[in-house]
Parts: structure tokens; C-alpha cells; sequence
């Protein structure tokens, strides 16, 4: 059995370490980019649905201020 081990060890799989570390940093920062993207999106999505809700109460105040004045 170790001598199994030992020749996974010593065997060339196909791909250098440097070149998988690279690729793993690569798609880690793709990954963490996409993540930046996205929390973007969510947080201005976020934003404006207040905005607008803001804007419903302040028409909706000013609206009622006006029926008010009227009696």
C-alpha cells in the first residue's frame, strides 16, 4: 500500500502546482468580484424600492394635507 501512495506522490498528474494555484486564484477572484457585483445590485435595488416608498408617503401626506384644508 505505501508503495501505491508513494507512487501517486512521485507521479506527474497532468497539471504543475503554480499553474492550479494561479487558476484557483484566478476563480477566486472572479468569484469575489461577481460577489461586490451583486451585493451592488441588491444594496441600489434596496435603495430605490425606499426611495420610492418615501415618495408614496410624502404624495400621500401632502394628499391628505390638502383634503384636510378643504373641511
Amino acid at each position: 500500500m505505501s508503495f501505491a501512495i508513494r507512487n501517486l506522490h512521485t507521479a506527474n498528474p497532468g497539471a504543475d502546482r503554480k499553474s492550479v494555484e494561479l487558476s484557483l486564484q484566478q476563480l477566486s477572484d472572479q468569484v469575489r468580484w461577481l460577489d461586490q457585483k451583486l451585493m451592488m445590485k441588491v444594496e441600489n435595488e434596496i435603495s430605490d424600492q425606499f426611495q420610492d416608498r418615501m415618495n408614496e408617503m410624502n404624495a400621500l401626506k401632502t394628499t391628505l394635507k390638502r383634503v384636510e384644508g378643504n373641511y
